[in-house]
Protein backbone atom coordinates (compact mmCIF):
# COMPACT_ATOMS: atom_id res chain seq x y z
CA UNK A 1 0.00 0.00 0.00
CA UNK A 2 1.53 2.83 -0.65
CA UNK A 3 1.06 6.48 0.45
CA UNK A 4 -1.89 7.78 -1.89
CA UNK A 5 -3.58 4.32 -0.48
CA UNK A 6 -3.06 4.69 3.15
CA UNK A 7 -3.98 8.21 3.17
CA UNK A 8 -7.17 7.67 1.43
CA UNK A 9 -7.94 4.70 4.04
CA UNK A 10 -7.60 7.33 7.00
CA UNK A 11 -9.65 9.66 5.22
CA UNK A 12 -13.12 7.13 4.09
CA UNK A 13 -12.15 5.55 7.88
CA UNK A 14 -12.40 8.61 9.82
CA UNK A 15 -15.87 8.50 10.85
CA UNK A 16 -16.03 5.59 12.45
CA UNK A 17 -12.51 5.83 13.81
CA UNK A 18 -12.09 8.86 15.48
CA UNK A 19 -15.45 7.93 17.62
CA UNK A 20 -13.37 4.52 18.42
CA UNK A 21 -10.55 6.16 19.66
CA UNK A 22 -12.51 8.48 21.58
CA UNK A 23 -13.90 5.91 23.81
CA UNK A 24 -10.91 4.60 24.19
CA UNK A 25 -9.24 7.75 25.47
CA UNK A 26 -12.67 8.08 27.50
CA UNK A 27 -11.50 4.86 29.32
CA UNK A 28 -8.03 5.98 30.33
CA UNK A 29 -8.18 8.47 33.14
CA UNK A 30 -5.36 10.33 32.06
CA UNK A 31 -7.06 11.04 28.59
CA UNK A 32 -10.53 11.66 29.57
CA UNK A 33 -10.42 15.56 30.03
CA UNK A 34 -9.00 15.80 26.33
CA UNK A 35 -11.39 13.07 25.16
CA UNK A 36 -14.09 14.77 26.63
CA UNK A 37 -13.11 18.30 25.31
CA UNK A 38 -13.08 16.54 21.37
CA UNK A 39 -15.61 14.29 22.00
CA UNK A 40 -18.49 17.11 21.04
CA UNK A 41 -16.24 17.42 17.57
CA UNK A 42 -15.91 13.51 16.96
CA UNK A 43 -18.25 13.74 13.94
CA UNK A 44 -15.84 17.13 12.04
CA UNK A 45 -14.20 14.16 9.80
CA UNK A 46 -17.87 12.23 8.45
CA UNK A 47 -18.86 16.10 8.35
CA UNK A 48 -15.70 16.89 5.87
CA UNK A 49 -15.77 13.20 3.80
CA UNK A 50 -19.17 14.17 3.22
CA UNK A 51 -18.90 17.55 1.99
CA UNK A 52 -15.37 17.21 -0.17
CA UNK A 53 -14.64 13.50 -0.78
CA UNK A 54 -15.93 12.44 -4.09
CA UNK A 55 -19.05 10.28 -5.30
CA UNK A 56 -18.40 7.61 -6.83
CA UNK A 57 -15.17 6.56 -5.39
CA UNK A 58 -14.88 3.33 -3.80
CA UNK A 59 -11.90 2.15 -1.57
CA UNK A 60 -11.23 -1.15 0.11
CA UNK A 61 -9.15 -1.70 3.29
CA UNK A 62 -8.53 -4.43 5.08
CA UNK A 63 -11.06 -4.77 7.49
CA UNK A 64 -13.37 -7.99 8.43
CA UNK A 65 -12.74 -9.76 4.92
CA UNK A 66 -11.95 -6.68 3.10
CA UNK A 67 -14.67 -3.59 3.78
CA UNK A 68 -15.52 -1.42 1.17
CA UNK A 69 -16.27 2.30 1.64
CA UNK A 70 -17.17 5.04 -0.87
CA UNK A 71 -20.37 7.43 -1.22
CA UNK A 72 -23.18 7.23 -3.66
CA UNK A 73 -25.43 10.35 -4.06
CA UNK A 74 -28.12 9.28 -1.82
CA UNK A 75 -25.48 8.42 0.96
CA UNK A 76 -24.07 11.57 0.11
CA UNK A 77 -27.14 12.83 1.36
CA UNK A 78 -27.44 10.97 4.38
CA UNK A 79 -24.24 11.50 5.14
CA UNK A 80 -24.16 15.05 5.46
CA UNK A 81 -27.22 15.53 7.51
CA UNK A 82 -26.55 12.87 10.06
CA UNK A 83 -23.12 14.36 10.34
CA UNK A 84 -24.22 17.73 10.76
CA UNK A 85 -26.76 16.57 13.59
CA UNK A 86 -24.19 14.49 15.42
CA UNK A 87 -21.98 17.36 15.49
CA UNK A 88 -25.05 20.18 16.42
CA UNK A 89 -26.10 17.18 19.35
CA UNK A 90 -22.57 16.74 20.42
CA UNK A 91 -21.78 20.37 20.74
CA UNK A 92 -25.49 20.64 22.84
CA UNK A 93 -24.81 17.55 24.92
CA UNK A 94 -21.57 19.31 26.47
CA UNK A 95 -23.20 21.87 27.93
CA UNK A 96 -26.29 20.14 28.91
CA UNK A 97 -24.68 17.31 30.27
CA UNK A 98 -22.29 19.20 32.44
CA UNK A 99 -19.00 17.51 34.02
CA UNK A 100 -18.08 14.65 35.87
CA UNK A 101 -19.23 10.78 35.62
CA UNK A 102 -22.82 10.96 34.03
CA UNK A 103 -21.09 12.71 31.01
CA UNK A 104 -18.59 10.38 30.64
CA UNK A 105 -20.96 7.61 30.52
CA UNK A 106 -23.20 9.31 28.04
CA UNK A 107 -20.62 10.37 25.72
CA UNK A 108 -19.42 6.51 25.53
CA UNK A 109 -22.32 5.28 24.58
CA UNK A 110 -23.02 8.54 22.18
CA UNK A 111 -19.54 8.16 20.70
CA UNK A 112 -20.63 4.18 19.98
CA UNK A 113 -23.61 4.91 18.53
CA UNK A 114 -22.11 7.64 16.12
CA UNK A 115 -19.43 5.02 15.47
CA UNK A 116 -22.11 2.56 14.18
CA UNK A 117 -24.56 5.16 12.50
CA UNK A 118 -21.75 6.71 10.28
CA UNK A 119 -20.04 3.73 9.59
CA UNK A 120 -23.19 2.32 8.02
CA UNK A 121 -23.91 5.10 5.83
CA UNK A 122 -20.32 4.86 4.37
CA UNK A 123 -19.92 1.58 3.60
CA UNK A 124 -20.51 -0.40 0.52
CA UNK A 125 -20.33 -4.03 1.57
CA UNK A 126 -23.01 -6.45 2.97
CA UNK A 127 -21.44 -7.57 5.86
CA UNK A 128 -19.66 -4.01 7.02
CA UNK A 129 -23.25 -2.37 6.99
CA UNK A 130 -24.84 -5.04 9.40
CA UNK A 131 -22.16 -4.83 11.69
CA UNK A 132 -22.17 -1.28 11.61
CA UNK A 133 -25.94 -1.44 12.14
CA UNK A 134 -26.07 -3.50 15.32
CA UNK A 135 -23.13 -1.65 17.06
CA UNK A 136 -25.71 1.59 16.21
CA UNK A 137 -28.46 -0.75 17.74
CA UNK A 138 -26.47 -2.09 20.75
CA UNK A 139 -24.98 1.43 21.89
CA UNK A 140 -28.14 3.36 21.50
CA UNK A 141 -29.76 1.34 24.52
CA UNK A 142 -27.20 3.41 27.14
CA UNK A 143 -28.56 6.78 25.75
CA UNK A 144 -32.30 5.48 26.50
CA UNK A 145 -31.61 4.56 30.45
CA UNK A 146 -28.91 7.33 30.72
CA UNK A 147 -31.09 9.08 33.30
CA UNK A 148 -31.24 5.94 35.65
CA UNK A 149 -34.92 6.09 36.20
CA UNK A 150 -37.31 2.99 36.55
CA UNK A 151 -39.15 4.24 33.61
CA UNK A 152 -35.65 4.31 31.42
CA UNK A 153 -34.84 1.03 32.37
CA UNK A 154 -38.53 0.00 30.84
CA UNK A 155 -37.90 1.58 28.11
CA UNK A 156 -34.51 0.12 27.40
CA UNK A 157 -35.73 -3.15 28.32
CA UNK A 158 -38.40 -2.62 25.65
CA UNK A 159 -35.89 -0.97 23.20
CA UNK A 160 -33.94 -4.08 23.51
CA UNK A 161 -36.46 -7.00 22.58
CA UNK A 162 -37.11 -5.27 19.53
CA UNK A 163 -33.34 -4.38 18.33
CA UNK A 164 -33.61 -8.52 19.29
CA UNK A 165 -36.12 -9.30 17.08
CA UNK A 166 -34.94 -6.89 14.42
CA UNK A 167 -31.29 -9.02 14.48
CA UNK A 168 -33.23 -12.04 14.41
CA UNK A 169 -35.01 -11.16 10.71
CA UNK A 170 -31.97 -8.92 9.57
CA UNK A 171 -28.84 -11.56 9.82
CA UNK A 172 -30.78 -14.61 7.68
CA UNK A 173 -32.14 -11.64 5.42
CA UNK A 174 -28.46 -10.49 4.55
CA UNK A 175 -27.03 -13.72 4.39
CA UNK A 176 -30.03 -14.40 1.64
CA UNK A 177 -28.93 -11.42 0.31
CA UNK A 178 -25.63 -12.12 -0.32
CA UNK A 179 -25.90 -15.72 -1.75
CA UNK A 180 -28.38 -14.40 -4.01
CA UNK A 181 -26.18 -12.01 -4.76
CA UNK A 182 -23.21 -13.88 -5.22
CA UNK A 183 -21.08 -10.83 -3.76
CA UNK A 184 -20.83 -8.57 -0.72
CA UNK A 185 -21.02 -5.43 -2.74
CA UNK A 186 -24.21 -3.08 -2.58
CA UNK A 187 -24.63 -2.34 -5.39
CA UNK A 188 -25.55 -5.68 -6.60
CA UNK A 189 -27.83 -6.62 -4.27
CA UNK A 190 -31.10 -4.85 -5.71
CA UNK A 191 -30.66 -6.41 -8.90
CA UNK A 192 -30.24 -9.87 -7.86
CA UNK A 193 -32.85 -9.48 -5.05
CA UNK A 194 -35.39 -8.65 -7.97
CA UNK A 195 -34.53 -11.83 -10.04
CA UNK A 196 -34.18 -14.41 -6.92
CA UNK A 197 -37.04 -16.87 -6.80
CA UNK A 198 -36.37 -16.06 -2.72
CA UNK A 199 -37.28 -12.33 -3.45
CA UNK A 200 -40.60 -12.55 -1.29
CA UNK A 201 -38.74 -14.44 1.69
CA UNK A 202 -36.19 -11.88 1.14
CA UNK A 203 -38.62 -8.83 1.03
CA UNK A 204 -40.63 -10.03 4.65
CA UNK A 205 -37.25 -10.22 6.22
CA UNK A 206 -35.45 -6.86 5.35
CA UNK A 207 -38.52 -5.18 5.67
CA UNK A 208 -39.45 -6.25 9.06
CA UNK A 209 -35.62 -6.10 9.76
CA UNK A 210 -35.03 -2.73 9.42
CA UNK A 211 -39.33 -1.87 10.36
CA UNK A 212 -38.07 -1.97 13.72
CA UNK A 213 -35.91 0.69 13.48
CA UNK A 214 -38.39 2.79 11.34
CA UNK A 215 -41.51 2.28 13.70
CA UNK A 216 -43.41 0.21 11.19
CA UNK A 217 -46.61 -0.73 12.28
CA UNK A 218 -47.22 -3.10 14.48
CA UNK A 219 -43.14 -2.50 15.45
CA UNK A 220 -43.58 1.00 16.74
CA UNK A 221 -44.38 0.67 20.20
CA UNK A 222 -40.55 1.14 21.67
CA UNK A 223 -40.42 4.51 20.22
CA UNK A 224 -42.98 6.86 22.29
CA UNK A 225 -41.17 4.95 25.58
CA UNK A 226 -37.56 5.76 24.46
CA UNK A 227 -37.99 9.23 24.01
CA UNK A 228 -39.47 10.74 26.74
CA UNK A 229 -36.61 8.62 28.63
CA UNK A 230 -33.37 9.69 26.41
CA UNK A 231 -32.18 12.78 27.48
CA UNK A 232 -32.65 15.95 24.97
CA UNK A 233 -29.28 15.54 23.19
CA UNK A 234 -29.49 11.80 23.22
CA UNK A 235 -33.40 11.82 21.81
CA UNK A 236 -31.65 14.23 19.10
CA UNK A 237 -30.06 11.19 17.71
CA UNK A 238 -32.42 8.95 18.01
CA UNK A 239 -35.43 10.77 15.82
CA UNK A 240 -32.64 11.83 13.86
CA UNK A 241 -29.86 9.75 12.20
CA UNK A 242 -30.20 6.73 13.74
CA UNK A 243 -34.15 6.04 13.06
CA UNK A 244 -33.25 7.05 8.98
CA UNK A 245 -30.76 4.00 9.49
CA UNK A 246 -33.51 2.10 9.12
CA UNK A 247 -34.85 4.14 6.07
CA UNK A 248 -31.12 3.38 4.45
CA UNK A 249 -31.57 -0.01 4.63
CA UNK A 250 -34.96 -0.66 2.92
CA UNK A 251 -33.29 1.91 -0.15
CA UNK A 252 -29.95 -0.31 0.01
CA UNK A 253 -31.67 -3.79 0.26
CA UNK A 254 -35.10 -3.89 -1.38
CA UNK A 255 -34.99 -4.08 -5.33
CA UNK A 256 -35.70 -0.65 -5.85
CA UNK A 257 -35.86 0.33 -9.41
CA UNK A 258 -35.99 -3.05 -10.30
CA UNK A 259 -39.50 -4.37 -11.93
CA UNK A 260 -41.28 -6.33 -9.23
CA UNK A 261 -44.22 -7.73 -7.73
CA UNK A 262 -46.98 -5.42 -7.04
CA UNK A 263 -48.09 -6.81 -4.02
CA UNK A 264 -44.89 -5.66 -2.19
CA UNK A 265 -45.31 -1.87 -3.51
CA UNK A 266 -48.73 -2.03 -2.09
CA UNK A 267 -48.10 -3.81 1.07
CA UNK A 268 -45.25 -1.21 1.84
CA UNK A 269 -47.31 2.10 0.71
CA UNK A 270 -50.68 0.78 2.81
CA UNK A 271 -48.50 -0.03 5.96
CA UNK A 272 -46.67 3.79 5.39
CA UNK A 273 -50.53 4.95 5.46
CA UNK A 274 -51.26 2.94 8.54
CA UNK A 275 -48.42 4.38 10.58
CA UNK A 276 -48.94 8.11 8.68
CA UNK A 277 -52.31 7.91 10.26
CA UNK A 278 -52.25 5.78 13.86
CA UNK A 279 -49.44 8.16 14.37
CA UNK A 280 -51.75 11.32 14.21
CA UNK A 281 -54.07 10.00 16.27
CA UNK A 282 -52.81 8.22 18.92
CA UNK A 283 -50.33 11.45 19.25
CA UNK A 284 -53.25 13.47 20.03
CA UNK A 285 -53.99 11.58 22.60
CA UNK A 286 -50.25 12.43 24.74
CA UNK A 287 -49.68 14.35 27.45
CA UNK A 288 -45.58 14.30 27.25
CA UNK A 289 -44.73 16.45 24.53
CA UNK A 290 -41.90 14.13 23.84
CA UNK A 291 -44.34 11.10 23.61
CA UNK A 292 -46.29 13.35 21.25
CA UNK A 293 -42.83 13.73 19.06
CA UNK A 294 -42.40 10.03 18.89
CA UNK A 295 -45.94 9.49 17.55
CA UNK A 296 -45.32 12.23 14.86
CA UNK A 297 -41.62 10.61 14.14
CA UNK A 298 -43.87 7.31 13.59
CA UNK A 299 -46.63 9.16 11.20
CA UNK A 300 -43.52 11.07 9.05
CA UNK A 301 -41.37 7.91 8.41
CA UNK A 302 -44.86 6.65 7.65
CA UNK A 303 -45.25 8.55 4.50
CA UNK A 304 -41.11 7.77 3.91
CA UNK A 305 -42.57 4.38 3.62
CA UNK A 306 -45.25 5.69 1.62
CA UNK A 307 -43.01 7.02 -1.03
CA UNK A 308 -41.01 3.88 -1.35
CA UNK A 309 -43.88 2.11 -1.91
CA UNK A 310 -44.91 4.04 -4.90
CA UNK A 311 -41.32 3.85 -6.28
CA UNK A 312 -41.78 -0.06 -5.72
CA UNK A 313 -45.24 0.25 -7.83
CA UNK A 314 -43.53 2.35 -10.56
CA UNK A 315 -39.88 1.48 -11.06
CA UNK A 316 -39.46 3.17 -13.88
CA UNK A 317 -40.20 6.78 -11.23
CA UNK A 318 -38.09 5.64 -8.89
CA UNK A 319 -35.09 8.42 -9.54
CA UNK A 320 -37.95 10.43 -8.75
CA UNK A 321 -39.23 8.86 -5.85
CA UNK A 322 -35.56 8.32 -4.13
CA UNK A 323 -35.15 12.13 -4.29
CA UNK A 324 -38.36 12.73 -2.30
CA UNK A 325 -37.74 10.10 0.34
CA UNK A 326 -34.06 11.32 0.80
CA UNK A 327 -35.29 15.23 0.90
CA UNK A 328 -38.07 14.25 3.18
CA UNK A 329 -35.59 12.41 5.27
CA UNK A 330 -33.14 15.23 5.90
CA UNK A 331 -35.97 17.68 6.61
CA UNK A 332 -37.40 15.28 9.08
CA UNK A 333 -34.24 14.39 10.31
CA UNK A 334 -33.42 18.26 10.78
CA UNK A 335 -36.85 19.33 12.13
CA UNK A 336 -37.51 16.66 14.75
CA UNK A 337 -33.93 16.95 16.44
CA UNK A 338 -33.94 20.82 16.34
CA UNK A 339 -37.81 20.59 18.88
CA UNK A 340 -35.81 17.56 21.12
CA UNK A 341 -32.92 20.03 21.74
CA UNK A 342 -35.61 23.03 22.16
CA UNK A 343 -37.29 20.94 24.32
CA UNK A 344 -34.20 21.12 26.46
CA UNK A 345 -33.43 25.18 25.58
CA UNK A 346 -37.41 25.23 26.88
CA UNK A 347 -36.71 23.73 30.14
CA UNK A 348 -33.85 25.11 31.00
CA UNK A 349 -35.11 28.59 30.21
CA UNK A 350 -36.19 30.46 33.92
CA UNK A 351 -36.57 33.64 32.94
CA UNK A 352 -40.40 34.80 31.06
CA UNK A 353 -37.61 36.49 27.96
CA UNK A 354 -35.49 33.49 27.21
CA UNK A 355 -39.10 30.78 27.28
CA UNK A 356 -40.96 33.21 24.70
CA UNK A 357 -38.21 32.81 22.55
CA UNK A 358 -37.36 29.25 23.28
CA UNK A 359 -41.23 28.90 22.31
CA UNK A 360 -40.82 30.88 19.07
CA UNK A 361 -38.19 28.23 18.39
CA UNK A 362 -40.63 25.56 18.70
CA UNK A 363 -43.13 27.11 16.84
CA UNK A 364 -40.27 27.09 13.57
CA UNK A 365 -39.43 23.95 14.14
CA UNK A 366 -43.47 22.47 14.38
CA UNK A 367 -44.08 24.56 11.42
CA UNK A 368 -41.77 22.75 9.23
CA UNK A 369 -42.84 19.23 10.85
CA UNK A 370 -46.21 20.72 9.25
CA UNK A 371 -44.86 21.64 5.82
CA UNK A 372 -45.72 25.12 6.35
CA UNK A 373 -44.65 27.79 3.10
CA UNK A 374 -41.77 28.23 2.49
CA UNK A 375 -39.95 25.47 5.02
CA UNK A 376 -38.20 22.26 4.44
CA UNK A 377 -41.08 20.40 5.16
CA UNK A 378 -43.55 22.41 2.30
CA UNK A 379 -40.81 21.24 0.20
CA UNK A 380 -40.48 17.49 1.25
CA UNK A 381 -44.60 17.24 0.75
CA UNK A 382 -44.10 18.84 -2.36
CA UNK A 383 -40.84 16.42 -3.45
CA UNK A 384 -43.57 13.31 -2.22
CA UNK A 385 -46.73 14.50 -3.94
CA UNK A 386 -44.58 14.91 -7.32
CA UNK A 387 -43.75 11.06 -6.52
CA UNK A 388 -46.96 9.95 -5.83
CA UNK A 389 -48.28 11.02 -9.44
CA UNK A 390 -46.53 8.37 -11.09
CA UNK A 391 -47.96 5.80 -9.19
CA UNK A 392 -50.02 3.46 -11.38
CA UNK A 393 -53.92 3.40 -11.98
CA UNK A 394 -56.04 5.27 -9.33
CA UNK A 395 -53.03 5.54 -6.69
CA UNK A 396 -52.35 9.49 -7.62
CA UNK A 397 -55.71 10.49 -6.66
CA UNK A 398 -56.30 8.56 -3.14
CA UNK A 399 -52.56 9.17 -2.20
CA UNK A 400 -52.85 13.30 -3.28
CA UNK A 401 -56.09 13.42 -1.44
CA UNK A 402 -54.48 11.50 1.87
CA UNK A 403 -51.58 13.16 1.83
CA UNK A 404 -53.16 16.52 2.16
CA UNK A 405 -55.96 14.94 4.69
CA UNK A 406 -52.64 14.17 6.42
CA UNK A 407 -50.95 17.33 6.72
CA UNK A 408 -53.85 19.20 8.49
CA UNK A 409 -53.43 16.06 11.16
CA UNK A 410 -49.48 16.62 11.49
CA UNK A 411 -50.43 20.31 12.03
CA UNK A 412 -52.85 19.36 15.00
CA UNK A 413 -50.28 17.42 16.33
CA UNK A 414 -47.53 20.10 16.40
CA UNK A 415 -50.38 22.27 18.24
CA UNK A 416 -50.79 19.44 20.77
CA UNK A 417 -47.45 19.07 20.77
CA UNK A 418 -46.70 23.27 21.41
CA UNK A 419 -50.15 22.83 23.89
CA UNK A 420 -48.19 20.26 25.70
CA UNK A 421 -44.70 21.98 26.52
CA UNK A 422 -46.66 25.58 27.72
CA UNK A 423 -47.40 24.67 31.65
CA UNK A 424 -43.97 22.70 31.72
CA UNK A 425 -40.96 24.12 33.37
CA UNK A 426 -37.63 22.54 35.07
CA UNK A 427 -35.40 25.38 36.14
CA UNK A 428 -31.83 25.27 35.11
CA UNK A 429 -28.84 27.04 34.64
CA UNK A 430 -28.92 28.05 30.61
CA UNK A 431 -25.53 28.20 28.44
CA UNK A 432 -25.28 29.88 25.41
CA UNK A 433 -23.78 26.75 24.25
CA UNK A 434 -27.78 25.20 24.37
CA UNK A 435 -28.59 28.50 22.18
CA UNK A 436 -26.24 28.00 19.42
CA UNK A 437 -26.43 24.65 18.05
CA UNK A 438 -29.77 24.72 17.95
CA UNK A 439 -30.29 27.95 16.77
CA UNK A 440 -27.91 26.82 13.72
CA UNK A 441 -30.60 23.60 13.36
CA UNK A 442 -33.54 26.49 13.33
CA UNK A 443 -31.22 28.15 10.36
CA UNK A 444 -30.94 24.77 8.28
CA UNK A 445 -34.90 24.38 8.55
CA UNK A 446 -35.47 27.81 7.54
CA UNK A 447 -33.00 28.65 4.94
CA UNK A 448 -32.11 25.38 4.19
CA UNK A 449 -34.20 25.19 0.54
CA UNK A 450 -31.44 27.62 -0.84
CA UNK A 451 -29.35 24.80 -0.49
CA UNK A 452 -31.25 22.59 -2.92
CA UNK A 453 -30.15 21.68 -6.29
CA UNK A 454 -31.98 23.36 -9.43
CA UNK A 455 -33.18 26.83 -9.14
CA UNK A 456 -34.34 27.61 -5.16
CA UNK A 457 -36.30 30.09 -5.65
CA UNK A 458 -38.53 28.44 -7.90
CA UNK A 459 -39.09 25.20 -5.34
CA UNK A 460 -39.63 28.09 -2.77
CA UNK A 461 -42.43 29.07 -4.80
CA UNK A 462 -44.28 26.05 -5.33
CA UNK A 463 -44.36 25.77 -1.54
CA UNK A 464 -46.78 29.01 -1.84
CA UNK A 465 -49.31 27.11 -3.65
CA UNK A 466 -53.07 26.75 -2.67
CA UNK A 467 -52.78 23.31 -1.80
CA UNK A 468 -49.61 23.62 0.41
CA UNK A 469 -51.02 26.64 2.20
CA UNK A 470 -55.06 24.87 3.33
CA UNK A 471 -53.84 22.11 5.04
CA UNK A 472 -51.57 23.92 7.49
CA UNK A 473 -54.01 27.00 7.77
CA UNK A 474 -57.01 24.50 8.41
CA UNK A 475 -54.92 22.47 11.28
CA UNK A 476 -53.95 25.90 12.73
CA UNK A 477 -58.03 27.05 12.92
CA UNK A 478 -59.31 23.70 14.20
CA UNK A 479 -56.58 23.55 16.82
CA UNK A 480 -57.63 27.70 17.73
CA UNK A 481 -60.70 26.87 18.23
CA UNK A 482 -60.27 23.40 20.31
CA UNK A 483 -57.98 25.59 22.50
CA UNK A 484 -61.15 28.07 22.83
CA UNK A 485 -63.84 25.98 23.13
CA UNK A 486 -62.42 22.48 24.48
CA UNK A 487 -62.52 24.06 28.01
CA UNK A 488 -66.58 24.79 27.45
CA UNK A 489 -67.33 22.27 26.01
CA UNK A 490 -65.27 19.09 28.50
CA UNK A 491 -63.26 18.22 25.34
CA UNK A 492 -60.21 18.26 27.08
CA UNK A 493 -60.97 15.62 28.95
CA UNK A 494 -60.14 13.24 25.96
CA UNK A 495 -59.56 10.04 26.61
CA UNK A 496 -55.55 9.47 27.20
CA UNK A 497 -53.60 5.94 25.75
CA UNK A 498 -50.89 5.60 27.63
CA UNK A 499 -47.20 5.63 25.47
CA UNK A 500 -46.47 2.21 24.09
CA UNK A 501 -50.48 2.04 23.16
CA UNK A 502 -50.28 -2.09 21.92
CA UNK A 503 -47.53 -2.83 24.54
CA UNK A 504 -50.45 -2.11 27.47
CA UNK A 505 -52.63 -5.17 26.42
CA UNK A 506 -49.44 -7.34 25.52
CA UNK A 507 -48.34 -6.87 28.93
CA UNK A 508 -51.70 -7.84 30.18
CA UNK A 509 -51.76 -11.13 28.19
CA UNK A 510 -47.52 -11.12 29.54
CA UNK A 511 -48.86 -11.27 32.71
CA UNK A 512 -52.06 -13.29 32.96
CA UNK A 513 -50.83 -16.77 33.43
CA UNK A 514 -49.26 -15.23 36.74
CA UNK A 515 -52.13 -13.23 38.04
CA UNK A 516 -54.15 -16.63 37.24
CA UNK A 517 -51.58 -18.91 39.37
CA UNK A 518 -51.91 -16.11 42.50
CA UNK A 519 -55.96 -16.54 41.88
CA UNK A 520 -55.46 -20.43 42.22
CA UNK A 521 -56.54 -20.62 39.16
CA UNK A 522 -54.60 -22.76 37.16
CA UNK A 523 -53.67 -21.22 33.49
CA UNK A 524 -54.50 -23.36 30.34
CA UNK A 525 -50.35 -24.39 30.15
CA UNK A 526 -50.68 -25.81 34.10
CA UNK A 527 -53.72 -27.77 33.31
CA UNK A 528 -51.50 -29.35 30.40
CA UNK A 529 -48.87 -29.83 32.70
CA UNK A 530 -50.94 -31.52 35.06
CA UNK A 531 -52.27 -34.36 32.71
CA UNK A 532 -51.20 -37.69 34.13
CA UNK A 533 -51.60 -39.42 30.90
CA UNK A 534 -49.59 -36.84 29.03
CA UNK A 535 -45.99 -35.82 31.52
CA UNK A 536 -44.16 -34.34 28.40
CA UNK A 537 -46.59 -31.38 29.14
CA UNK A 538 -45.10 -30.49 31.75
CA UNK A 539 -42.09 -29.85 29.84
CA UNK A 540 -44.04 -27.59 27.04
CA UNK A 541 -45.59 -25.42 30.09
CA UNK A 542 -42.50 -24.90 31.02
CA UNK A 543 -42.00 -23.17 27.91
CA UNK A 544 -45.20 -21.32 27.54
CA UNK A 545 -44.51 -20.16 30.92
CA UNK A 546 -44.90 -16.40 31.27
CA UNK A 547 -42.08 -13.91 30.20
CA UNK A 548 -41.40 -11.71 33.03
CA UNK A 549 -39.35 -8.22 33.03
CA UNK A 550 -36.79 -9.82 35.06
CA UNK A 551 -36.94 -13.11 33.29
CA UNK A 552 -36.18 -11.12 30.07
CA UNK A 553 -33.69 -8.92 31.61
CA UNK A 554 -31.58 -12.03 32.27
CA UNK A 555 -32.00 -13.41 28.54
CA UNK A 556 -31.19 -10.06 27.17
CA UNK A 557 -27.68 -9.73 28.97
CA UNK A 558 -26.81 -12.99 27.50
CA UNK A 559 -27.94 -11.46 23.76
CA UNK A 560 -24.95 -8.81 24.82
CA UNK A 561 -22.78 -11.27 25.84
CA UNK A 562 -23.69 -12.80 22.47
CA UNK A 563 -23.21 -9.52 20.33
CA UNK A 564 -19.53 -8.89 22.08
CA UNK A 565 -18.37 -12.64 21.52
CA UNK A 566 -19.63 -11.92 17.69
CA UNK A 567 -17.52 -8.50 17.85
CA UNK A 568 -14.65 -10.20 19.16
CA UNK A 569 -15.01 -13.27 16.30
CA UNK A 570 -15.21 -10.22 13.83
CA UNK A 571 -12.03 -8.61 15.60
CA UNK A 572 -10.81 -11.96 14.87
CA UNK A 573 -11.13 -12.32 11.35
CA UNK A 574 -9.91 -8.86 10.81
CA UNK A 575 -6.38 -9.65 12.09
CA UNK A 576 -6.47 -12.61 9.70
CA UNK A 577 -7.21 -10.77 6.86
CA UNK A 578 -4.56 -8.26 7.94
CA UNK A 579 -2.07 -11.20 8.04
CA UNK A 580 -2.86 -12.61 4.70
Amino acid sequence: MNFGDFFSAILWTSPAAVPLLLIIMLALKPSRPLAEALAPLAAAPAFLVAVFAGVGTVIEVPLLLGTRFGLTETTQVFLLFSAGLWLLAGLYARFYMGDGGPSVRFFGFFLATMCGNLGLILTRDVVGFYLFFILMSFASYGLVVHGGSRQAFRAGRVYLILVVAGEAFLLPGMILVSVVAGSYQLEEVPAAVAESPLRGLIFFLIFAGFGTKVSVLPLHFSLPLIYPAAPPPGAAVLSGPVIKAGLLGWLLFLPTGEAGPLFWGTLIAVAGLAAAFYGVFIGLTQENPKAVLAYSSISQMGWMTVGLGVGLLAPEAWPLALAAITVYAAHHALAKSSLFLGLGVTERSNSPRTRRLALAGLLVGALAIAGAPLTSGAVAKYSLKETIATAPGSWPGVLDALLQVGAVGTTLLMARFLFAVLPRTEPGKLFAGLWLPWAAQLGLITFGILALPGNPLQTAGVTLSFSTIWPVTLGVLLAAAFWILGPRMGLEATPRVPPGDILVPLTWLMGLSGRLREAGIPSPAARLADRPTNPRYAHYSEKLRVVYPTWLESSLRYWVVASLVFLALVLTLTFVNLSV
